[in-house]
């Protein structure tokens, strides 16, 4: 960039050192104005930590900030957002579950709308209106009413509630960290509008994901971390999706998935027949067999999800049976499931993990009964299955008791699976499992999924990925208007016959 024209935001040489942890080691990082910029790498690659670093939350130990051309010293997300125009949208977002639409736009900012001493209520709605048709006028979405809560409001709109909120504290650059972690495809092309809106104002953007196709679609340039050090900064448009994963894994190629069992199903483990949850699922027969891994598909929001839950004991069904190895079982809460072997793996992290207790901790939770006597933990037995559980999963951490917050995405993934295992289940409920994970960590877990169903254990996975759908399960059923619309075995099934079946 020349003199005249100053990168919007600039990161020279950053460092950033935690407790047994090099987490960055001189990276960089230029973002220009009104550019998409992807940040990639594979988790514990450093992203988090950099962009945590950009917003304020953690000074760096060594290494230089520049905002349109100025050395700057951020010291939080607040004189991020309101000194220096920086603003981010997370998986999580940061928005208040018990305020409306227009007080979250307006957060930190009620002054402007006060008139004589009270804020006005119909100034803070027009206004928060006009952000979002601003962002949203082409994009196709329906636009969130501004007196609804948040906690109304679905994924997809709080996080276009989150983008307007940066918005309208003027921001000038928006980190957008796995937005669309959870969104249909409908709702990402609509997503990717908005981003064209934002760019229109030369607004910069740096896109987050792990999802490679959304990078070459959206993206103007991306910067590669790996291992906590910076690999190059590229423009898409001169790289292959192959040239990008070598960069971020030293691989040549992308996901390798394990072979399939060989030997043919034998005895079911769990026989569904007319399960049914009004306005969601209706006449749900299914079979799991022993040692099989078994796809829910389908476009998202299809009851999926819910049928898990059900399984689970989370969600209450209206109509139908449960059986558990020929036995019918009443599974009305998840300690009724679990006494039956079966165990179940949200797609929010949140639920899983309590991210304040160290690792140790956390994958004795679901055993701790079985190692307590007269009311005291047996803590060598504790720590000697916690060190059994973190060899076998290869989950990297500086020790058992750091803590679970602390650790990468695809670290916790494995905690919250491996911490089932001294339990011994027989049957995993599994909700969007690689979901947000790089593609290290995926093929990690492709293969801890397969090595469960080798051992004779049974899995039902939700997955939304078409690579994964196609190479990973024995069969594959496919859902839509909340019933079962058809079943493949791994051999017949194709892209096409999947499409068709979940859009006809």
């Amino acid at each position: 960039m020349t003199a005249e024209q100053p990168y919007m935001l600039e990161a020279r040489d950053i460092s950033k050192k935690f407790p047994g942890v090099l987490a960055l080691d001189r990276v960089n990082m230029a973002c220009r104005g009104g550019e998409i910029h992807a940040l990639v790498g594979e988790n514990g690659a450093g992203k988090s930590t950099l962009i945590k670093v950009l917003m304020g939350v953690h000074p760096p130990d060594d290494g230089e900030i520049f905002v349109q051309g100025k050395k700057v010293n951020i010291r939080n997300a607040a004189e991020a957002r309101w000194k220096y125009g920086i603003d981010s949208v997370f998986q999580d977002t940061t928005l208040v579950p018990s305020l409306t639409v227009a007080e979250n736009i307006f957060l930190g900012q009620e002054r402007d709308f006060y008139v004589r001493g009270l804020i006005s209520r119909a100034r803070l709605r027009t206004k928060a209106q006009e952000i979002l048709s601003e962002i949203i006028s082409d994009a196709g979405i329906r636009m969130p009413d501004s007196d609804k809560l948040i906690r109304d409001l679905s994924l997809a709109e709080r996080k276009i509630v989150a983008i307007g909120k940066a918005v309208a504290s003027k921001a000038r650059l928006i980190i957008l960290d796995e937005v669309t972690a959870l969104f249909s495809m409908d709702q990402i092309r609509a997503l990717f509008k908005m981003l064209a809106e934002l760019k229109k104002k030369n607004i910069t953007t740096i896109f987050i994901t792990h999802r490679l196709k959304e990078v070459f679609e959206i993206c103007d340039r991306a910067t590669v971390l790996k291992d906590g050090k910076y690999v190059d900064t590229v423009d898409i448009q001169d790289i292959s999706t192959t040239d990008l994963i070598r960069m971020m894994t030293g691989r040549e190629s992308g996901l390798f998935f394990p072979p399939r069992a060989k030997k043919p199903p034998s005895k079911s483990v769990v026989t569904l027949k007319g399960i049914a949850k009004h306005g969601i699922l209706d006449d749900i027969c299914l079979d799991l067999y022993e040692g099989e891994i078994l796809a829910l598909a389908g476009l998202r929001g299809q009851g999926q999800a819910e049928l898990l839950q059900i399984l689970y004991g989370l969600q209450k069904y209206d109509e139908g049976e449960i059986f558990i190895r020929g036995e019918k079982v009443g599974i009305k809460k998840p300690i009724d499931a679990i006494q039956h072997g079966v165990v179940y793996l949200s797609d929010d992290k949140d639920e899983e993990l309590m991210f304040t207790l160290s690792v140790q901790k956390n994958l004795a939770l679901p055993t701790l009964e079985k190692r307590s006597k007269m009311g005291f933990v047996q803590r060598r037995t504790e720590k000697a299955a916690s060190e059994k559980v973190v060899a076998e999963f290869s989950i990297k951490i500086a020790s058992l008791k750091q803590e679970m917050s602390n650790l990468s995405g695809g670290n916790k993934q494995k905690v919250a699976l491996g911490r089932w295992i001294p339990a011994t289940p027989q049957i995993f409920l599994l909700n969007e499992p690689t979901q947000g994970l790089d593609v290290g960590v995926k093929i990690e877990v492709y293969q801890l999924m397969r090595r469960l169903a080798d051992e004779g254990r049974s899995l039902i996975v939700t997955l939304t990925e078409m690579a994964e759908i196609l190479n990973l399960p024995d069969r594959i059923l496919v859902m839509g208007d909340k019933r079962i619309k058809t079943v493949f075995s791994a051999e017949e099934a194709t892209e096409e016959k999947i499409l068709h079946a979940a859009l006809g």
